[in-house]
C-alpha cells in the first residue's frame, strides 16, 4: 500500500509512514504509484509535443525579434497561427504551446509599439531637420564650428 500523504510505498500493516508520519486509517484511498502517470494527466503525442515546441519557438523568436519590428511581427504571427491549428486540432493549449502563443501575443505588440515608436522618432527628426534648415536659410546659425551651439 501506499502512504496517504506523500504516497511512499509502506507495509500493509503499517499505522504510521515511516517517512513522513502520517497515520494511516482504516478508509486509507488507492494511492497512485510515484512513477506513474496522474489519472488527470493526459498523453501527448509526439505531434502534438513537436507543435507546442515549434509554438513556443516562434514565441520566442517573436519577442527576441520584436525591436527589428518586421521580423517580431513575421515570427509572432507565425507562432500565434500555429497556436490556432494547435487549437483547431488538440483542444485547448497547455503547456509549451500555451507559453509559445503568450510570448507570440508579446512580441507582437512590443514590434507594433516598435512601430509607433520609429513613427513619432522619425517625425521629430524631420521636424529638428526642417526647423534648421528653415533657420539656416534666415540667415541664422545654431552651430558656430567648433565653439559648439549659440543661442
Amino acid at each position: 500500500m501506499f502512504c496517504i500523504k506523500c504516497g511512499r510505498q509502506i507495509p500493509d500493516d503499517a499505522v504510521f509512514c515511516p517517512a513522513c508520519g502520517a497515520t494511516q486509517g482504516d478508509q486509507m484511498p488507492q494511492a497512485i504509484a510515484p512513477n506513474q502517470p496522474a489519472a488527470w494527466k493526459k498523453p501527448v503525442s509526439p505531434e502534438e509535443d513537436a507543435l507546442a515546441g515549434s509554438i513556443l519557438t516562434w514565441g520566442i523568436l517573436g519577442l527576441a525579434f520584436s525591436a527589428t519590428v518586421i521580423l517580431g511581427i513575421i515570427f509572432s504571427a507565425i507562432g500565434l497561427s500555429k497556436a490556432r491549428r494547435f487549437q483547431e486540432t488538440y483542444g485547448p493549449l497547455h503547456h509549451r504551446a500555451k507559453v509559445g502563443r503568450i510570448l507570440s501575443l508579446v512580441g507582437l505588440i512590443v514590434s507594433l509599439v516598435m512601430i509607433l515608436f520609429w513613427t513619432v522618432y522619425g517625425i521629430i527628426i524631420a521636424h529638428a531637420v526642417n526647423l534648421i534648415k528653415e533657420a539656416g536659410e534666415r540667415g541664422h546659425s545654431y552651430y558656430s564650428g567648433s565653439y559648439g551651439w549659440r543661442t
